[in-house]
């Protein structure tokens, strides 16, 4: 690509310049003393770090033109792989005092970074409004959510970062920048490229992000078999606004968890009379040594982690525990009404290692049935290898976004999510280290090994190795950022910056 001088590229954009930054030198941006930074699987952390925490734009903007060493924005620390996460030298900016919705109107929310989604849902509520995208979790940063290209699931639904209509980012190079969707021409190529950058062009401070009215949900749980599931899919898909599947390894046990808007209707019943949980909590009283009433407390995620923690790197005992989750959802299938922030919100088990492939999967195209054909690869390695791998493997899909960097890049295309998954269910370290190793090892190299011949990308906030050819993105990295300030080591290892 050949780069348009910066004196013409970015003169509409432009906000602010660094002469008139330094000005502004003197607002107050509190500092905390040494802190250690651990991520929520606690499978990374940083040492000896000192975190800035802005609570404004003037005093961000302050911080970064009175600094000359390398700056890393950390959020909630929800990516497994550390993604935010500085190096001992770097100043390390934490956003959680910009949090604050700027403008509500015209079904567009203009909101600072640093606030949580949840807290962004609590506040859209009071309008009778909510985020036309949900992941598993609401606990990251708005922030954090854009800039990895976060999905929730659906096929007619992209990523969040499709649903950006503008963000404000202070960049090393230029001060404040204003990006827009309605910008044209190089500008245009500068948002695409910028809206998901992990946090390697400066720090974000608010976004313009489409929103939709509130709404109810009626939810539909069953369970298919593997054959069922295949045949079935591409209906699925096309029937419901949302729908994920979860597949158990070594268990011929597909869950369905389908769901579109409703207005509430009576629930007709699909599982089974007593406890769903009574085949995980039987097998934990045989094999554990807990007692019956702590057992009787605990819920499926829990049961799930106590009974891989007896023997978690053994294949037979794993499959054994595959085989109660696997009645479990049979015995738990039925239907739930409530809003799409509960139920789009779900639990998704202990700390754990997860590796997440996109790929496209066009329905109608060359590429459809390729989702059902890559799940039936997978499965059929896993269990060829005899790995201890627990269930669920899930699947999700989504449409496409313009954002270069997204893994679902293809305004398009509709693309399909695949997870794998193995859980640190202990905190012996020698344990946590082998679990770590077969999943990083075994585990990993498999599913990139299937994902490959489907050309997949591995979702940013869980890739923890290899690099990528972004040559777009190093070029612009270098324009508004020329110092390469605003990288960390796993920057530095994928982008080779």
């Amino acid at each position: 690509m050949s780069l348009i001088p910066v004196t013409t590229a970015l003169t509409v954009v432009y906000v602010g310049d660094r002469d008139a930054l330094m000005e502004d030198s003197s607002s107050a941006c509190p500092s905390s003393d040494s802190e250690t930074l651990q991520n929520w699987s606690g499978t990374h952390s940083s040492d000896s770090i000192k975190v800035y925490s802005p609570s404004t734009l003037s005093s961000l903007k302050s911080l970064l033109s009175s600094t000359t060493s390398k700056v890393r924005c950390v959020g909630s620390g929800l990516s497994p792989n550390g993604l935010s996460f500085p190096s001992s030298s770097t100043t390390c900016v934490n956003l959680s005092d910009l949090n604050t919705i700027l403008n509500l109107e015209n079904n567009i929310v203009e909101v600072e970074a640093g606030m949580t989604v949840h807290d962004l849902l609590v506040e859209l509520s009071k309008s009778n409004l909510t985020l036309p995208v949900l992941a598993s979790i609401s606990e990251q940063t708005v922030g954090g959510f854009v800039n990895v290209s976060a999905h929730g699931t659906g096929i007619g639904v992209g990523p969040i970062d499709a649903f950006v209509e503008s963000f404000k980012i202070v960049t090393p190079g230029f001060g404040l920048l204003e990006l827009a969707r309605t910008d044209s021409g190089y500008q245009r190529k500068l948002f695409d490229i910028m809206l998901v950058g992990l946090g390697c062009f400066g720090v974000v401070y608010s976004y313009k992000i489409k929103v939709v009215s509130s709404y109810n949900l009626l939810q539909k749980q069953f369970v298919l078999t593997r054959k069922e599931a295949v045949a079935r899919m591409e209906e699925l898909k096309k029937d419901y606004k949302h729908m994920r599947m979860m597949w158990v390894p070594y268990e011929d046990c597909v869950v369905v968890v389908a769901s579109n808007p409703s207005d509430g209707v009576e629930l007709p019943k699909l599982g089974v009379d007593g406890d769903p949980l009574e085949p995980m909590k039987r097998l934990l009283k045989e094999k554990g040594s807990q007692d019956s009433k702590l057992v009787d407390g605990l819920g499926m995620g829990e049961l799930r982690d106590e009974l891989l923690n007896i023997d978690v790197l053994n294949p037979e005992w794993v499959k054994k525990v595959n085989a109660a989750e696997a009645r479990f959802w049979k015995n738990n299938s039925g239907y739930v009404y409530d809003s799409n922030s509960k139920l789009l919100n779900f639990d998704c088990g202990g700390q754990q290692h997860v590796l997440e492939l996109c790929f496209e999967t066009t329905a109608g195209g060359v590429k459809q049935g390729a989702d059902a054909e890559f799940m039936l690869r997978l499965l059929q390695e896993i269990e060829s290898a005899g790995l201890p791998a627990p269930g669920p493997i899930e699947q999700r899909w989504s449409a496409g976004s313009s954002a270069t960097m997204s893994p679902a890049f293809g305004e398009d295309g509709d693309f399909c999510w695949v997870g794998g998954i193995m859980y640190l269910t202990t905190d012996d370290a020698e344990i946590r280290n082998k679990i770590t190793d077969t999943f990083s090892g075994t585990y990993s190299d498999l599913m990139l090994k299937v994902g490959k011949g489907f050309g997949a990308k591995t979702h940013w906030a869980k890739r923890e190795s290899g690099t990528v050819e972004a040559d777009e993105f190093n070029q612009i990295r270098k324009l508004v950022d020329p110092e390469g300030r605003c990288g960390n080591e796993w920057t530095a290892k994928v982008f080779g910056f």
